[in-house]
C-alpha cells in the first residue's frame, strides 16, 4: 500500500484543532429540532433533540453536549456522531475538515439498504464487468 498521496496534516493536530466538529454537531442538532417541531407541530423547546432530552437519551450530562458543541472532543462526541449517522447524516461531513464537497446527508445509507436498489446495483455491476471484459477481448 502506497501512502505518499495521503495528506498527513491531521497528525500534527491537537484536540482543540477539532473544534469544528462540535460546531457541525450543533448545526445538525438545530436542524433536527426544527424538523421535529415542524413534523410534530410542537414548540422547539419540546423537541426530543434539545440538549436536555438528548443527554438523557445518550445517558450523558447536559453539560457534556454543551461542551461538545463548543468544541471539546471526547468519547461522547462519537456517541453524537453515531446517533446522527443513524438519523441519516454523513459522518464524513462532520469529521473531515474541508467538507465543502461532502454531502451532509448520507444518501447511500438510506438507499443502499433497500433490497430492490441492491439488486439493481448488482445488475449494473454485472453489466459493467461484462462490458469491460468485452472491451478487453477486442483489444
Amino acid at each position: 500500500m502506497n501512502l505518499e498521496h495521503i495528506n498527513f496534516e491531521y497528525l500534527d493536530y491537537k484536540a482543540e484543532d477539532f473544534s469544528y466538529i462540535g460546531k457541525r454537531l450543533k448545526i445538525i442538532r438545530d436542524e433536527l429540532i426544527l424538523e421535529d417541531a415542524k413534523r410534530r407541530e410542537i414548540s422547539v423547546r419540546k423537541s426530543v433533540f434539545t440538549q436536555r432530552n438528548l443527554s438523557t437519551y445518550l445517558k450523558i450530562t447536559n453539560n457534556s453536549i454543551n461542551n461538545i458543541e463548543k468544541g471539546s472532543v471526547t468519547s461522547n462526541t462519537f456517541k453524537l456522531i453515531l446517533l446522527y449517522q443513524e438519523l441519516g447524516y454523513n459522518p464524513s461531513w462532520i469529521i473531515i475538515k474541508n467538507n465543502e464537497f461532502i454531502s451532509k446527508k448520507s444518501i447511500s445509507q438510506n438507499v443502499v439498504t433497500e433490497k430492490s436498489v441492491q439488486d439493481e446495483f448488482k445488475e449494473l455491476e454485472k453489466s459493467v464487468t461484462e462490458a469491460l471484459q468485452n472491451f478487453k477481448n477486442k483489444i
